[in-house]
């Protein structure tokens, strides 16, 4: 609801009601009937995931870190792997929203569980370094790294060449 006072709070661009009201629901795609509740359609967390990217990269809507941070948790608890990812990001960075670094941990856990590739890179780092967590665990961190460098993941993959130089010396 946050995210739709914000929208309609000030005056909308002039297309942007047309464009709005133009745009088909995912289960009207579909030709499905609407859905009872948001959570019987697994679209409706990446319509919030997308809505999120676009206030946090500035597309479409003025850039706005909190309304993005809004749109990506409202995603993340519908089960959206990338806002999961990205809510992550930002609550580790501190960027639109304080930091909150165990609860970052929490969901770039439940993303890279979900086979995201930043999430696992994102994870290793704050095992490595000891980001939200009681203690580093070097090893932890570079079974998460691992699991990135398989997606091709080129910081995960610096990370693997550091600790194979590691070992080799």
């Amino acid at each position: 609801m946050e995210v739709l006072k914000f929208l309609f709070a000030r005056k909308p661009h002039p297309f942007l009601s047309d464009l709005l009201a133009a745009i088909p629901t995912p289960t009207e795609l579909r030709g499905e009937p609407e859905p009872l509740s948001a959570a019987d359609d697994p679209a409706f967390a990446e319509t919030y995931n997308r809505l999120g990217e676009a206030f946090f990269y500035g597309n479409l809507f003025p850039q706005n870190a909190s309304m993005a941070v809004s749109c990506y948790r409202i995603a993340a608890k519908l089960g959206s792997v990338g806002a999961q990812y990205s809510l992550g990001w930002c609550l580790k960075q501190g960027h639109g929203v304080r930091a909150a670094e165990e609860e970052a941990v929490e969901w770039l856990l439940k993303a890279a569980k979900a086979g995201n590739p930043d999430a696992c890179y994102s994870l290793g780092l704050c095992y490595d370094r000891g980001i939200g967590l009681r203690m580093r665990n070097r090893r932890e961190a570079m079974n998460w790294f691992s699991k990135a460098a398989k997606f091709g993941h080129p910081g995960a993959l610096r990370m693997m060449n550091r600790e194979k130089e590691r070992e080799d010396s």
